[in-house]
């Protein structure tokens, strides 16, 4: 099974950059209309600016990561984030994985078994997955472990 999340972060950055536009657009207009930007219209700028701050930081709290994930030819692939994180192991080397919500973004964890013990990747946010996507990852990843048990 292949899945990737590109169609819902693509609407993600074009919101982000909408947002930017619409906040740039609005404090251009109140410094460019004088009679409406007086000292009484400052508070008005601000807020605008803090609503903005907000916003972005909301967004980047719940990191919406691209994420392409591959479950072919007896390999679990999975990429991820902005910086193009790798996630590549054998199907015997899942020892487990595991769905955690922290604050505003749900995260998936992966443990594969090393020669020195097990390795806990980094966290994988979820958020930009749809529920089905999600489900359908829990799946297969549930799938892999249930072989791998009849294997042993």
């Amino acid at each position: 099974m292949k899945l990737s999340n590109k169609k819902l972060t693509n609407q993600y950055k074009f919101f982000q950059a909408f947002l930017f536009l619409l906040v740039l657009a609005v404090i251009i207009w109140f410094i460019n209309v004088p009679q409406i930007v007086r000292s009484n219209h400052i508070e008005t700028i601000i807020g605008i600016i803090i609503f903005y701050i907000i916003a972005e930081y909301i967004l980047y709290l719940r990191k919406y990561y691209l994420i392409n994930y591959s479950d072919e030819n007896g390999r679990i692939e999975i990429e991820f984030s902005r910086k193009k994180h790798k996630i590549s192991l054998l199907y015997e080397n899942l020892e487990k994985f595991e769905i955690r919500t922290t604050g505003l973004r749900k995260e998936l964890i992966i443990f594969e078994k090393i020669k020195e013990g097990i390795k806990e990747h980094l966290p994988i946010s979820l958020t930009a997955l749809t529920n089905d996507e999600v489900k359908k990852i829990v799946n297969s990843l549930t799938k892999i472990l249930e072989n791998n048990k009849k294997n042993k």
